[in-house]
């Protein structure tokens, strides 16, 4: 709805539409500007009517006062001046013709301004400055260098044929790697990769100095081989393995023996007095004696076998000092009128284990290991025929250091 507004400078009025109110506009009389507001003289105000709201119905319970209730609204009064109206465009201008060239507000359009750049110094000419600087750690074109070289050494020391490459690359690498961190840039730039560097390059070169098949020793661990109808040595954590000589004593305390599915494993040793019963009375052997404990596995998946005491093997197991004297096998002394009886074969299931202990005299003199000789055909080996063409058993030795011995 139009409306009428005036100059606040020289009085002259303007009929403009309200979308315009609060904007500014240049007076065609004074060429002075003014903000766009309703001018309270020109424009008449409106009329009040008063008139009354319809009651609600009152309820039956309630017994209040009935109020009137009025309200004010104010109606537009049409203004007697004959307006030509036409819809304002996107911009702001009025319906009266206002031409108006605003000044450029910019003040340094008119100002010539020549600037010429300061020239850097030199590079020999520059401070150093080894605490701070511009750049990232992957601006270090050296240092990834230095990585490159760090890297290709280690790998290098994999493998034989190049092995002979581990130490110059490795050298390389960290020159590059302290050349590189000696330049110019942020502490982040300069030291990270060297520092990568240096903490391949070097552990590298010292370990292929000091143990040069350090880095394939994987290599050279026994591969998986077949075991059937063959002594191996077992140890917890490790692939069974052939012994460099067939004949080779064992080491009881780092290892078992085993032959197909049958592994023999030395327990425990003991040094001390036998209690055993004779007449009903508990008795004590008057010196000690030298119990070997020796447990037996089945260390196959599928199929049992059937394993009797150890001294029904061939020769049974017999007990050794160093310089090859025998200790004798002990067994407690036979009731009187008592019936011997054989002892019962035990079957042996995959994955189970039985235990028997044998009891020999002890040395009487001081020692440093015993040894203790097992049947082979315990493990299900057959005798074989020597030059002569009579049988002769396997066996098997087995040795027991003195610390493996224990009260």
């Amino acid at each position: 709805m139009p409306f009428v507004t005036k100059c606040s400078s020289c009085g002259n009025k303007f009929t403009v539409h309200e979308r315009s109110i609060g904007s500014s506009m240049d007076c065609t009389a004074c060429n002075k500007t003014f903000r766009i507001l309703p001018d309270a003289s020109s424009n008449p105000a409106p009329e009040i009517f008063t008139f009354k709201e319809p009651e609600p119905e009152p309820k039956k319970q309630d017994k209040e006062v009935k109020k009137e209730v009025t309200r004010t609204i104010k109606k537009p009064v049409e203004s007697s001046i004959d307006v030509e109206y036409n819809p304002p465009s996107k911009s702001r201008a009025s319906s009266i013709d206002v031409e108006y060239n605003p000044e450029p507000r910019s003040r340094s359009n008119s100002i010539d301004v020549e600037y010429t750049p300061e020239a850097k110094p030199r590079y020999s000419e520059r401070k150093r400055d080894w605490f701070s600087g511009e750049g990232t750690a992957l601006d270090n074109f050296l240092g990834l260098v230095a990585v490159f070289l760090s890297c290709t050494s280690l790998l290098a020391a994999s493998f034989p044929l190049i092995d002979y490459l581990v130490i110059p690359l490795g050298i390389a690498g960290i020159g590059l790697a302290i050349y590189s961190a000696i330049q110019e840039g942020s502490i982040v730039k300069r030291f990270t990769f060297p520092a990568i560097a240096l903490l391949i390059s070097l552990p590298t070169i010292l370990i292929i100095i000091n143990s040069p098949d350090w880095f394939r020793e994987y290599r050279n661990k026994p591969k998986a081989i077949s075991i059937t109808d063959k002594f191996v040595l077992v140890a917890p954590g490790e692939r069974p393995f052939l012994p460099e000589k067939p004949d080779q004593p064992v080491n009881s305390s780092q290892y078992g023996i085993q032959r197909n599915d049958i592994r023999a494993v030395v327990g425990e040793v003991r040094y001390r007095k036998i209690e055993y019963t004779q007449s009903k009375v508990k008795k004590f052997t008057k010196d000690a004696k030298i119990t070997v404990l020796i447990r037996v596995f089945n260390a196959g998946y599928e199929k049992p076998f059937d394993f009797s005491n150890w001294q029904s093997y061939g020769n049974g197991v017999k007990l050794y000092e160093a310089d090859g004297s025998e200790l004798s096998a002990w067994k407690p002394p036979a009731n009187p009128g008592a019936i011997k009886l054989d002892e019962p074969t035990k079957t042996v299931f995959a994955g189970k284990m039985i235990e028997e202990t044998l009891i020999f005299d002890a040395p009487k003199t001081k020692f440093e290991e015993l040894r203790l000789m097992l049947p082979a055909k315990a493990f299900g080996e057959e005798p074989t025929l020597d030059k002569d063409g009579q049988q002769q058993e396997g066996k098997v030795i087995m040795i027991i250091p003195f610390k493996m011995i224990t009260p």
